[in-house]
């Protein structure tokens, strides 16, 4: 875990929290012409490799919160411009004599953009608005910009020159329902990969877990099997683990506190906008990972909690994303009883699994092989788990021998 030494590091990670909140700009404000923000098709399990840009400062001494917001709320009153095209396919229709052609429209998809990005220059501190192209980056007097992989609001951008220049956000287009819409983000960068920024982001989300916990029990949301069920350490490590690139994780040329600190860096930069644009390609959305079906089914079992009804809002808001995890996590434990101790870590892991696979592979995986079920769910929920165990031990370090 990360380890606050004495009363004045206590008192600087305060400070940290509360200019976030003092100085972050509200998601909504980012959306130009939009009232409601929703998820852009990105894949979240891409691997993704990062060169560091050449001289970058190795610690940023300042308050970078409060040049993350200024940033911000720069590309906000800036366009980037994009031109959406829409597919077309022609089709026969008809038989014999009337047999004719028909052109059908298909989905609309994003076509040429540019992306804008804040620059900043560490030494005075001042922030240029840089335009790039998604594929060939740009240049401005100022400033060189090369591209990284693909990947919507969290493509990294490497500054080739000159020296100690960082991207602390970019605007560009992504999906908003039918049509698109331009969106400030902050993406991952070893810049930015600094001490006061990941412990922002680990506060924020203990903050997140305990917030939704204090609400189902105001409101007096009754569990289906547990009084217990209200697991903030699982709901905190299943937050991160969403985020782990497997690739990344089984490669072996990553450890897990960096491939966390990467997590916890995009939610100390980003906070109640983090992971907004993140989504599976099983249509899984948000911080917390729901699919629709999913997250009916808790909707409906859970009524009390109040829920809200439209499953992209709901996945936006971290908040109600955190309740409905918890309550997945009691409607898990009620088909799993039985088959699990009472042992928060064996809670936790078998909770995993039937996150990732399902309650019910997972309960016909311990039903039917005991202790070694992990080893006979799904491939992938096999990964999952080691990220679990990779996960809950960084959170749960052991003591250390006197």
């Amino acid at each position: 875990m990360l380890k606050h030494n004495g009363r004045f590091l206590h008192l600087s990670l305060l400070l940290v929290i509360w200019l976030i909140t003092a100085l972050a700009v509200p998601c909504s404000g980012l959306v130009s012409g939009m009232e409601e923000s929703t998820a852009e098709e990105i894949d979240i399990e891409e691997s993704i490799e990062f060169v560091p840009s050449p001289g970058t400062p190795q610690l940023i001494n300042f308050d970078i919160f409060e040049d993350i917001a200024k940033a911000k709320a720069l590309l906000g009153q800036k366009v980037c411009g994009f031109h959406v095209v829409q597919s077309k396919k022609q089709k026969k229709a008809g038989k014999g004599k009337k047999k004719r052609t028909v052109t059908l429209l298909g989905k609309k998809e994003l076509g040429e953009f540019t992306i804008l990005l804040a620059v900043l220059n560490v030494k005075t501190r001042s922030i240029e608005i840089v335009k790039v192209h998604p594929k060939l980056g740009g240049k401005s007097a100022n400033v060189t910009v090369e591209p990284g992989k693909p990947n919507g609001v969290n493509t990294r951008f490497r500054i080739v020159y000159p020296e100690h220049h960082v991207v602390l956000a970019l605007k560009r287009p992504v999906r908003q329902g039918d049509g698109f819409a331009e969106v400030v983000y902050t993406p991952y960068s070893e810049d930015l990969d600094i001490p006061a920024v990941r412990e922002a982001g680990l506060e924020y989300l203990r903050n997140l877990v305990v917030a939704a916990r204090n609400d189902l029990i105001g409101r007096g949301v009754r569990p289906r099997w547990s009084e217990d069920f209200i697991r903030e350490d699982v709901a905190l490590t299943l937050a991160l683990i969403e985020h782990i690139d497997p690739m990344k994780f089984e490669s072996g040329r990553y450890t897990t506190e960096k491939l966390i600190h990467e997590t916890l860096v995009i939610m100390g930069a980003n906070t109640q906008c983090a992971y907004q644009y993140a989504t599976s390609r099983a249509g899984a959305r948000g911080l917390f990972q729901f699919i629709p079906g999913t997250y009916r089914k808790i909707s409906y079992l859970y009524p009390r909690a109040e829920l809200k009804k439209d499953f992209v809002q709901a996945m936006e808001d971290h908040h109600n994303a955190a309740k409905a995890s918890f309550l997945l996590f009691d409607a898990d434990l009620r088909i799993l009883k039985g088959n699990v101790t009472d042992n928060s870590y064996e809670i936790g892991k078998a909770l995993a699994s039937a996150y990732n696979c399902g309650s019910g592979k997972t309960k016909a995986a311990m039903d039917r092989y005991g202790e070694i079920w992990p080893m006979r769910v799904p491939a992938e929920t096999q990964i999952y788990l080691k990220k679990f165990e990779a996960v809950w031990k960084w959170l749960h370090p052991a003591p250390q021998a006197p």
